[in-house]
């Protein structure tokens, strides 16, 4: 399975490559979803029911993940501190492929506690399409 053993980074953007921390524990990622914006073209003198479409902006959809929460993990210590600002992301699958993509941080909450973990949630509105890469 591609999902499991996949690793998330995340830096500020004025770091280097080599600064990516990792988040840990990941308990859950949704990797959000492209969409284009549309506005409907209809005319009070055309001559069919059919309704027409134009396409738009495409908007890069947003990125949410859950960790169980862990206050001494330096990748949540770096999130905690930048709400609101852009960072950038690297998501590699178990088979080092992956995507990287850049975000501002717009969520943070805590879940309700269960028996076995207090989860932290996170939401990243992605600021262009994610771009793949291989393993070496």
């Amino acid at each position: 399975m591609k999902g499991r053993g996949m690793m998330l980074y995340a830096k500020l953007q004025t770091q280097l490559e080599a600064d990516f921390v990792r988040i840990t524990p990941i308990k859950s990622y949704s990797p959000g979803e492209l969409s284009v914006a549309t506005s409907e073209k209809t005319y009070v003198d055309q001559q069919t029911d059919d309704i027409d479409h134009s396409t738009g902006l495409t908007d890069p959809g947003e990125v949410a993940f859950g960790v169980e929460y862990d206050p001494a993990n330096a990748g949540q210590i770096l999130l905690e501190a930048n709400l609101g600002k852009r960072l950038d992301f690297k998501c590699v699958w178990s088979d080092l492929s992956g995507v990287t993509y850049t975000g501002s941080l717009t969520k943070i909450g805590m879940s309700e506690p269960t028996e076995e973990d207090l989860m932290r949630n996170y939401s990243v509105k992605r600021s262009a399409k994610p771009v793949p890469f291989n393993a070496p």
